[in-house]
């Protein structure tokens, strides 16, 4: 079961399709093709997904023996026209891939085509394709199931790219973000369809018809094992129809919560560094990037040598089937690599010494046949000598040793006291980075979460990342995420899955760490690389136990359960393949590869969503974890973010007592302490104690303040001597008493709405809820305005009205509910009027394009747009409070200017959509008879009219557009 065979298998016979002679070997045969259809040149086109299948699997050094000389994207719409070129088209039956070759078949731009899919092929897409096929230029269609990439022989990827704000997801092809739905057991659609298909064709590559057993603890492995079986067993049930075999293959589907641990350990073996550090990107290593998401600037004033565009190796390949050493040292540790390099460069120094020594004509033709191999020799050991001092010294800086050192101590040991203190001491250290920060920190809450009062400690902790470990708190607030993540299967819940003896035991994540392996053997010594010594590798995946179980036939169906309608089995399998939803990592590949060569007759191939390394998995908890309910309060992460917020909420307290002077102002902002909410009571004392202050202030003589006057006072009457003490006084006590005046008001018209501290005077602007009904369906009548113009400009009259339609009645609807139920905002005063620009926007270049709008009439409508939109953009930052920062101004619950549409800019607004819709519905109305052309014409210079009017209505008006201001409310600019 050898995935790069099989795919560089398919890749050979895809583009030796046709030719007169086709080699039964791979791609790296050189063999020539001397017929005069071979010698036809090639051009390979890809799409964005089947790039990195293709580059994983062959080098384009050996597609050029095959008469390959142009490879390109098929959504590369610069292509030239060349004829004479043979394409062969190799891209996944996607829904964009399909419209894409519609396009491309309906202009072709070479002599034939020769069509494969990386997967089954709908009946749909096909007739699809015959039909834009005028030309008669499709001279083959064939599947050919590479319908994955292929990392290792015994590894592959679906390459999901999940994106997150640690920026794990720079060079990702695929268009899936995400794994899971809108709850911990729900799939996201796509994801799941990808899944499934990925699965499959990984089944049909290596020819296995396999039994499915799946993790009982997760619904969505029991759903993809359920996908599986059924599309097996109806769908593709001829495709499946290899020979039978004694012992069945076994399709095995874990879930990545099982096992959260192994993706935020680091990581010492070759191949594994490499992925948590740099990244390995289809093969590819950018030494500029930072695979540890370190974005924190810890080890900003190091030296890189990487970033020395002199040493040409900013971006390097590494590749198994191309580069020996590699493929000898990936799962070595980092001290025997250490060994090993040193010998590899000693190889290479005698090598070059030999080469030097040119004393006859026989050495030189020798040196001259030598001389590519020498080349390429050096180029390799130039290669890892500088990957291995790059890993060296990220290690050195960032102090990876004790990081590692107290990780192992963690995951292996029971060591509660010492733990802690190390974890204590490396939070406060300034060479470990804020991801390594987290990770320590979400490891001790896994391993201590049964500990008595572990929910005390991991809260203090997390409060130290902030406070003392320059951690974000977007960062921090990871570690409660990790915790939800790992509880959100079902036995982690107490949902009982598999009774007593199962994976629904309720163990929690106790079953991980007390599992065989995990205290087996002991430190090892890493050897030969100066400055690396005592680097702990004690931790042992979870599935490497599992699949000792699943090997020896000792793997209980409580736990992973064979799928309705799949048959069974109890016999030791030979053939297995594991799919991680969620992904899988190198280390888990080590042992699987491991697995493979200390155990006989046994082949296992690993896959997975994606293969992570730390940064990617907490961008996976980030983006899942942010769209799942809140935990329930008994869980861990439930009782961790009750502790966080108690901790916080005493702490503003503090800080606002701390900020406070003595005497009745102190009274004055004192909140109450249940539930922020200000009584009548209360607000009558309030605004007693507020007059009586201000009284005071404005009769008080220069004696009167006495030992409580500021040194703030005294410097401002020092700096105006004209003016008298006394004066400067009042004034300053009545500055201090306006907040408490203007929020006391507030409050007394809105008597049941929650506060916030009237002393909380540091917060330039109120927030505002912006997630409400009526914004929502604002947001998706902007969304629904591309689909307006793809129909418009695709000859979809219809659906282009019924969206219209749609989008109207939203409009009316949104402003309905936000007057009914008092859901207006300011934030929707802005993207109301956007929505219906934007849609305005679609239309106006979507029925110009076509031919329905006066070009003349769309660049009006369009400017006047453009206009109010920088005039938007200019309001919002000059009405924004200090302090001025982009992410302020993005962030649109901080209100500061509120736009209000004039009364002709509404006629307009309904008299432009009234025009585009006409416009739409003009080609529907003449192929019913009726002409609207004179009616057309008429409404083209009415807009034209109101357009220009409106525009010059929100110049010359005073109440177009209001500024908002904590201190002048009612403050308004033109």
């Amino acid at each position: 079961m050898d995935l790069f065979q099989a795919v560089s298998g398919y890749v050979t016979r895809m583009v030796t399709a046709g030719d007169s002679s086709v080699g039964t070997g791979g791609l790296s045969s050189g063999s020539s093709l001397p017929s005069s259809v071979s010698a036809k040149m090639k051009i390979l086109l890809l799409d964005r997904e089947t790039v990195p299948i293709v580059s994983t699997a062959v080098t384009q050094s050996a597609l050029l023996n095959h008469e390959v000389y142009l490879i390109d994207r098929l959504d590369n719409a610069g292509r030239e026209k060349m004829r004479h070129l043979r394409c062969y088209c190799f891209v996944r039956p996607s829904a964009e891939a399909i419209q894409q070759l519609v396009e491309e078949l309906r202009d072709p731009r070479y002599g034939e085509y020769n069509l494969f899919f990386s997967n089954v092929v709908k009946k749909s897409s096909m007739e699809r394709l015959a039909e834009a096929d005028d030309h008669e230029v499709v001279k083959r269609v064939q599947e050919y199931f590479a319908d994955f990439v292929v990392i290792n022989p015994d590894l592959f990827s679906l390459d999901f790219s999940i994106r997150g704000r640690m920026g794990s997801a720079k060079n990702s092809n695929s268009p899936i973000t995400h794994v899971w739905g809108a709850s911990p057991d729900a799939w996201n659609a796509d994801a799941l369809q990808r899944s499934t298909e990925g699965v499959l064709a990984a089944l049909l590559a290596l020819k296995k018809k396999p039994l499915i057993r799946y993790a009982r603890s997760s619904l969505l492995a029991k759903k993809l094992a359920t996908e599986v079986r059924y599309r097996i067993a109806q769908e593709e049930q001829q495709l499946f129809d290899f020979r039978p075999v004694d012992t069945p293959p076994i399709l095995l589907i874990v879930d990545r919560r099982e096992d959260p641990i192994t993706p935020l350990l680091t990581q010492w073996t070759y191949q594994a560094m490499v992925h948590q550090m740099f990244g390995i990107h289809n093969g590819r290593v950018d030494l500029q990037a930072d695979g540890d998401g370190n974005g924190d600037g810890d080890n900003s004033n190091n030296n890189n040598s990487s970033s020395d565009p002199a040493s040409g190796l900013r971006e390097t390949v590494l590749s198994q089937d191309q580069d020996p050493f590699f493929k000898r040292n990936m799962f070595l540790n980092f001290g025997d690599l250490g060994s090993n390099v040193k010998e590899y460069v000693e190889q290479f120094q005698a090598r070059h010494k030999n080469n030097e020594n040119l004393e006859s004509i026989s050495d030189m033709k020798r040196f001259v046949e030598e001389y590519p191999e020498f080349r390429k020799l050096s180029g390799n050991v130039s290669k890892h000598v500088h990957l291995i001092s790059e890993l060296s010294r990220r290690v050195n800086d960032e102090n990876l040793l004790e990081v590692s050192e107290c990780e192992q101590s963690i995951v292996c040991n029971d060591n509660h006291a010492a733990d802690l203190k190390t974890i204590q001491k490396l939070i406060q250290s300034p060479t470990v980075s804020s991801a390594h920060k987290v990770g320590l920190v979400a490891l001790y809450a896994l391993r201590y979460e049964k500990q008595p009062q572990s929910g005390t400690t991991v809260a203090m902790l997390v409060e130290l990342l902030t406070a003392a470990g320059g951690v974000p708190s977007w960062q921090a607030d990871l570690v409660a995420k990790l915790l939800a993540y790992e509880h959100s299967l079902q036995h982690r819940s107490g949902g009982g899955a598999g009774g007593d003896d199962g994976a629904g035991g309720g163990g929690g994540i106790a079953e991980i760490f007390e599992s065989s392996g995990i205290f087996g053997g002991g430190a090892k010594a890493l050897r030969g690389l100066k400055g690396v010594d005592n680097v702990y590798t004690m931790h042992s995946p979870l599935l490497e136990t599992t699949l000792h179980s699943l090997v020896k036939g000792r793997l209980r169906e409580q736990q992973y359960p064979f799928v309705d309608g799949g048959g069974a089995t109890r016999d030791k399998p030979q053939d297995i393949i594991v799919f991680a939803i969620g992904g899988t990592t190198y280390e888990e590949a080590k042992a699987v590869a491991g697995l493979n060569a200390s155990t006989p007759g046994v082949r296992i191939v690993l896959g997975g969503t994606t293969v992570h390394n730390a940064t990617s998995f907490w961008d996976e908890i980030d983006s899942a974890v942010s769209s799942w309910p809140e935990p329930p309060p008994n869980t861990t992460a439930g009782r961790l973010r009750k502790e966080l917020g108690r901790r916080w909420k005493e702490g503003g307290r503090k800080h606002d007592r701390r900020k406070q002077a003595p005497g009745t102002r102190a009274q004055l902002t004192r909140a109450d302490p249940l539930d922020g909410h200000v009584s009548p009571q209360r607000l009558a004392t309030m605004l007693r104690l507020t007059r009586r202050t201000t009284r005071a202030a404005t009769e008080t003589n220069g004696c009167g303040w006495g030992r409580s006057q500021t040194a703030a006072a005294v410097s401002t009457s020092a700096a105006m001597p004209q003016l008298p003490r006394s004066w400067i006084l009042a004034r300053r006590r009545q500055d201090a008493a306006r907040p408490v005046l203007l929020s006391a008001a507030a409050v007394w018209r809105r008597p049941g709405s929650l506060t916030r501290s009237l002393s909380d005077n540091s917060s330039p602007s109120r927030r505002e809820n912006i997630y409400t009904v009526p914004n929502m369906l604002t947001v998706a009548r902007l969304a629904a305005a591309p689909f307006v113009g793809y129909c418009i400009l695709h000859d979809m009259p219809g659906t282009a009205l019924g969206l219209l339609a749609a989008a109207g009645v939203s409009d009316l609807l949104d402003g309905w509910i936000a007057r009914r139920w008092q859901l207006r905002t300011v934030v929707g005063s802005i993207i109301d009027p956007m929505a219906d620009k934007v849609l305005m926007t679609v239309l106006a270049v979507s029925l110009a394009a076509e031919g329905g709008l006066p070009l003349w009439l769309a660049a009006l409508i369009l400017g006047r747009d453009a206009g109010l939109a920088i005039a938007a953009v200019y309001y919002r930052w000059v009405s924004l409070p200090p302090p001025k920062t982009l992410a302020r101004y993005w962030d649109f619950s901080l209100p500061s200017a509120e736009v209000r549409p004039t009364t002709i800019s509404k006629y307009n607004t309904f008299l432009q959509l009234a025009l585009m819709a006409t416009t739409t519905a003009a080609p529907v109305a003449a192929s019913a008879g009726l002409d609207l052309a004179t009616g057309l014409t008429a409404m083209q210079y009415v807009v034209a009219g109101t357009t220009v009017w409106s525009g010059l209505s929100y110049v010359y008006s005073k109440d177009a557009v209001k500024i908002l201001s904590q201190d002048r409310t009612g403050s308004k600019s033109k």
